[in-house]
């Protein structure tokens, strides 16, 4: 079952931290490296070609470990034997599925070897072939490292190269995230100087009831569009001043009282009226195309407003 080992930068920190952890245990006398992985087997010698004691995590994802070599160690390597070090990972033993991302917990050992391949079974011996330890304690799990690379529209996105480094991306991520924190008062702040300025629109306009709702989210939605409908139904309520034509309305329900045809307001209509009637008529008609949103007698009152007496 084929998993996708992964060595960036959360992992590197995880088994840092882990080996810090062994090195401040009591009796820690050093990680050891040895001879292609044969301490992982129940049947071959441990001796030591090394003892890890430092390591430090570089440029992001990169471990680098500090030891002490023993004789035999410095006589491979010196002498052109070894010219690699291959370490062992370990990593939680449970089922993975295909394809899965795993990282590793900690370094439990390394080894010399001239095959530096990391493949192999849990824990992970980095060379051609794992040790039978290994493969008994993890039958068909064979952890398989790529090459991780950053999504290139994530790059592009956060304004970066496309080779940046991970510490990169993270410093640029973090900057958004700033940047976000520091927004989140001004928002906060503008929301409530628009809710205020909103319920005093509504009260100028004598709004009250079922009717204020609605034109509170359109004014909240987009407050500047919204105030001259709202300015235009202000208007049409507004009581007729002196010498100003009057009209009666006529409810368009079937209990309504049609006007009385004697009433002195019910009078035949002057040219001049009937024109300026036909003129309202057709504006309204044109603003409500212009605005679909806009009801008929609001777009009747916008019209009146504009054309004038």
């Amino acid at each position: 079952m084929n998993v996708l080992q992964v060595l960036d930068a959360a992992a590197a920190a995880t088994v840092l931290a882990a080996f810090a952890s062994d090195r401040a245990a009591p009796g820690f006398s050093g990680l050891l490296v040895d001879f292609e992985h044969k301490s992982e087997t129940d049947d071959e010698d441990t001796r030591a070609a090394m003892w890890i004691e430092d390591m430090q995590v570089r440029e992001g994802a990169d471990l680098w470990i500090k030891g002490r070599l023993t004789t035999s160690g410095t006589t491979a390597i010196g002498g052109g034997d070894y010219r690699h070090i291959s370490p062992v990972f370990e990593y939680p033993i449970r089922n993975y599925s295909t394809g899965e991302r795993v990282r590793p917990a900690r370094l439990r050992s390394a080894g010399l070897t001239n095959r530096p391949r990391i493949k192999g079974m849990v824990p992970l011996s980095n060379r051609d072939t794992a040790p039978a330890s290994a493969a008994a304690e993890k039958p068909n799990s064979k952890p398989e490292i790529r090459n991780q690379k950053m999504n290139p529209e994530v790059l592009t996105l956060l304004g970066l190269a496309p080779d940046a480094s991970p510490e990169a991306v993270v410093a640029a991520i973090r900057a958004l995230k700033e940047k976000s924190d520091q927004l989140v008062p001004v928002t906060q702040q503008r929301d409530t100087l628009l809710g205020a300025a909103v319920e005093r629109d509504l009260d100028d306009a004598g709004l009250q009831g079922a009717t204020r709702a609605p034109w509170k989210t359109a004014l909240t939605t987009n407050r500047e569009a919204t105030l001259p409908l709202l300015a235009s139904v202000k208007a049409a309520a507004k009581p007729a001043a002196s010498g100003d034509t009057a009209y009666r309305v006529t409810h368009n329900r079937a209990t309504a009282t049609a006007p009385d045809a004697a009433a002195p307001d019910a009078a035949e209509e002057t040219p001049a009226a009937k024109a300026r009637g036909a003129k309202i008529s057709n504006r309204a008609t044109e603003l409500r195309k212009a605005n679909p949103r806009l009801s008929r007698s609001q777009a009747f009152a916008k019209a009146e407003t504009e054309i004038g007496a």
